[in-house]
């Protein structure tokens, strides 16, 4: 899946958003997949829960960038990405501070390694995208920094 052209769709990028604590930015990154239907709402319910349950799993210290994500089964309809600049980083329960959230739903294991984790590590491997993403000041500056 081309995570770039899914954003596009989805009109799922948000550029400098402030927001209260990691519970309100994984809200904030789940409306345009909520929107468009391809989360329900208790996907981010699971999420929250799983994050206050097993700590934030979903949280790459390396580079660092938040993923939060679920089971398929907790409200995916269809695989889906969504990305969010933070205009302060923020700790998830604990975690290093992250400033990038990308939350992905896939409709199943498969598509959640294959083409969720996948892309997002390829992401990540991928160092000069991030750091233009950190540095971008538009939804039309980071969908350049994808490529």
């Amino acid at each position: 899946m081309d995570i770039k052209q899914n954003l596009i769709d989805l009109n799922a990028v948000q550029v400098n958003v402030s927001v209260n604590d990691w519970r309100d930015a994984i809200r904030v990154a789940a409306v345009p997949l909520i929107t468009h239907r391809y989360i329900e709402p208790r996907y981010v319910e699971t999420i929250i829960k799983n994050t206050e349950q097993d700590g934030p799993y979903y949280v790459l210290d390396e580079a660092p960038l938040a993923m939060p994500h679920a089971h398929p089964e907790d409200g995916v309809l269809k695989t889906g990405f969504s990305l969010v600049t933070l205009a302060s980083p923020i700790s998830f329960e604990g975690s290093v501070p992250v400033d990038i959230v990308m939350m992905f739903g896939a409709i199943n294991g498969e598509m959640h390694i294959s083409e969720g984790l996948q892309a997002i590590l390829l992401l990540i491997e991928q160092g000069q995208k991030l750091a233009a993403i950190r540095k971008a000041d538009s939804v039309a500056a980071v969908l350049n920094a994808l490529g």
